[in-house]
């Protein structure tokens, strides 16, 4: 690795003042990301937009789209460009979208602003869980990668709650826009203070050159792509359940008589409570000895939270709250799974197909919910084919983990 990457598991100030830049940008990416769901009630209520569920689903699917063409050349980007310009280049579209999708006149316009937000948020998906890796390693890899996922749902909490407020004070949904391409805007201006501009990307790091020098020579090793495949199709189906949740609880939550700040607001509670298991949810799941058992005991319990929101069946508040428990738990522990099953000579690519499934299915389910929703006059049919998502999880993880025992019997046995 070059000289000036050399220490870093020092955990040294710069390090750290990094990864506060880091997190700062990840909780305005996820703002941003969450912004449609969360003023959902006020897009679907614009006559000028013309949105019905099937359209806000769109929306939100396709922020992932333009990821399904960056992860797989993310690592060739990385090694050429450097992180400092995918940061910028990344920061900037974001603020473009968002400032234009505030203007948007009609749906089609809103659309292909949400695809120029989305191909800055996939840049910078990839860049910046590199240079978390690039800066940390040894025992403060770990708890730097935590507060890293903790972001998330810490953005999505704060999109819940302060948009729809924001809406309602200035008395349209497009200032609530403004406010999140704006916190974009902020993380670009600050950047230049924190990354040196002769700071090199990480290009010898595993994680972000494809195997082989190229794109075209990348490939897995025997017994690697059923795990690899598993694994991303459990990533996708999680994070897919999630956003669906999120997206359509508010609009769910208005239906039953909440105003749209208060329903953003009890939405948000999923988000919240995802934030305090974030950073343990990995050593929460190894500490039962079986950590994929755990995983599905999670994914179930958030089966059954969600199916009771959308049901009306007890405290929504407490169902909220035991979906984003949960699914926190899971999310951790799946992360980790396609690196136990590649070799690193094949992690690259390995994961690059990783992120493939995942924005492949974040970018064509959401809107098969909406329409579910559309066909069901209701959002709550939309949070039942979240729990389907969920379900489908359980699955993955389950094939992952019989094709990892497969793979080990046969390596055991030869």
């Amino acid at each position: 690795m070059a000289a000036s990457m050399s220490g870093t598991s020092d955990g040294s100030r710069d390090h750290w003042i990094a990864l506060v830049l880091i997190i700062s940008i990840r909780v305005a990416l996820t703002i941003q990301v969450q912004c449609v769901g969360a003023l959902g009630p006020l897009l679907l209520a614009d006559p000028g937009l013309g949105l019905g569920y099937a359209g806000l689903g769109a929306l939100i699917g396709a922020y992932m789209l333009p990821g399904t063409l960056v992860a797989l050349p993310s690592g060739w980007l990385m090694a050429r460009l450097g992180e400092r310009r995918m940061v910028f280049a990344g920061l900037v579209f974001l603020t473009v979208g968002g400032l234009a999708l505030a203007a948007a006149p009609g749906f089609g316009t809103a659309l292909t602003t949400r695809l120029v937000s989305g191909a800055g948020a996939a840049l910078l998906n990839v860049v910046l869980s590199a240079m978390v890796m690039a800066r940390f390693t040894g025992p403060t890899l770990a708890p730097a990668m935590g507060v890293f996922l903790a972001a998330n749902p810490l953005g999505i909490g704060i999109a819940l709650v302060t948009l729809p407020i924001l809406a309602a004070v200035a008395g349209s949904w497009r200032v609530a826009v403004l406010a999140s391409a704006a916190a974009c805007a902020l993380a670009l201006a600050i950047t230049p203070f924190i990354l040196a501009k002769d700071r090199p990307a990480p290009a010898s790091h595993v994680e972000t050159q494809p195997a082989g020098g190229a794109l075209g020579e990348a490939s897995l090793r025997p017994g690697e792509w059923g795990p690899v495949l598993a694994s991303g199709i459990a990533w996708a189906a999680l994070n897919v359940g999630y956003v669906i949740l999120l997206s359509f609880a508010p609009a769910l939550l208005a239906g039953r008589g909440a105003s749209p700040e208060a329903a953003g607001a009890l939405a948000s509670l999923a988000g919240w409570a995802s934030i305090p298991l974030a950073p343990l949810g990995g050593a929460l799941a190894a500490w039962t000895g079986r950590p994929l058992l755990a995983v599905v005991g999670c994914l179930g319990i958030t089966v059954m939270a969600v199916l009771a929101l959308a049901a009306g069946v007890g405290p929504q508040s407490a169902a909220l709250v035991a979906a984003g428990l949960a699914v926190s738990v899971a999310a951790t522990v799946i992360m980790t799974l396609p690196a136990r099953a590649l070799a690193s000579e094949s992690r690259s690519f390995g994961m690059g197909i990783y992120w493939t499934i995942f924005y492949v299915g974040m970018a064509g389910l959401p809107p098969a919910a909406g329409w579910v929703a559309d066909t069901a006059r209701g959002a709550a049919a939309a949070l039942g084919t979240a729990a389907a998502f969920f379900g489908a999880a359980i699955l993955a993880v389950a094939a992952y983990g019989v094709l990892m025992a497969r793979r080990n019997s046969r390596a055991g046995a030869g």
